[in-house]
């Protein structure tokens, strides 16, 4: 009996243990989840845009002094509140911000890293499906940046040819990233783009601007001893880890161009699907150039384009 009772303490020891917070830093606590992502969820490279905004957390409790154990329901609504002020966030952008900090704070409590479950406090705002207009370039604005970039002096042949390929493409910036030299057949004046949403690839025809812009940066800027097959590498030689790095550098030549902050990579292809729209195409042909797979993909346009909610709206 006494052996018995022995045991039983011992294992109510063992549970209260397993129960208290580790004394874990936001560090290693990031590290940790991010490694939990990759070997638990299959998200390579941990999410990038979970740890991208988890860095952005970490670093704002940090300078708070706020330690895991201590985080608070107000500690995460002053973050929230800084990036309000800081950025123009949409619904969409905040519910996402917020369902990343209920992940990483139901896996930090399950491993014992902080005692209250702060995770079931979070509440996102609600997001209703096409409800907003999705942000892209207007055909006046995409004419605007190629002009601005092909003419200045400072611009490499790799944003002129970016540019040219998203804006007529209508690439996804991930395919543009994982574009592969041997994928584009100057003869014919095609390019191969495989990896897409829907898993097929597609080959799609070059004008005769973008096949030029295309081997003017190949030609005369590219590393001509590169190791990696893809089309567009960074300035080390290295090709780009995700398209979210080429997507935030149209972001920047936008900008530089006077066309405000926001608009990325994405936003051109918006914009070629809403121009096509426009001149006449139908749903089905504007799908097969994007590589839709569900018309309820392509059906964004009809919200994107202006001139279809304006007749809409005055029937």
């Amino acid at each position: 009996a006494a052996g018995g009772v022995l045991q039983s303490g011992l294992q109510e020891h063992v549970a209260a243990v397993r129960r208290r917070p580790s004394p874990v830093d936001w560090t290693a606590a990031l590290d940790a989840y991010v490694a939990y992502l990759e070997v638990h969820r299959g998200l390579s490279d941990g999410g990038c845009g979970a740890r991208g905004q988890l860095r952005r957390l970490v670093a704002f409790l940090q300078q708070r002094q706020v330690s895991p154990q201590a985080c608070t329901i107000g500690d995460l609504d002053a973050w929230i509140a800084d990036l309000v002020t800081r950025s123009t966030l949409s619904n969409r952008t905040l519910a996402d911000y917020v369902s990343t900090l209920r992940g990483f704070f139901k896996y930090l409590h399950g491993e014992g890293h902080v005692a209250s479950t702060l995770w079931k406090g979070l509440e996102a705002p609600r997001v209703w499906q096409e409800t907003t207009v999705p942000q892209h370039f207007s055909w006046e604005e995409v004419g605007q940046l190629i002009d601005r970039v092909q003419s200045d002096p400072e611009s490499e042949c790799r944003d002129v040819a970016l540019v040219w390929l998203l804006a007529s493409g209508g690439l996804r910036p991930c395919e543009a990233a994982r574009l592969k030299v041997t994928d584009i057949d100057w003869d014919a004046a095609t390019v191969l783009v495989r990896l897409r949403k829907c898993a097929k690839p597609l080959l799609l025809p070059l004008l005769t601007a973008v096949k030029d812009a295309l081997w003017a940066y190949i030609a005369t800027e590219r590393p001509t001893d590169a190791q990696h097959d893809q089309v567009f590498l960074t300035d080390s030689g290295l090709p780009y880890k995700t398209g979210g790095l080429l997507s935030s550098r149209i972001q920047v030549l936008a900008w530089k161009v006077g066309l405000g902050w926001g608009r990325a990579g994405y936003a051109l292809r918006r914009g070629l699907g809403v121009r096509l729209l426009e001149s006449g195409a139908g749903l089905g042909q504007i799908g097969l150039l994007l590589g839709h797979d569900d018309p309820r993909s392509t059906r964004v346009y009809l919200r994107a384009s202006m001139h279809q909610l304006k007749d809409v709206a005055d029937n």
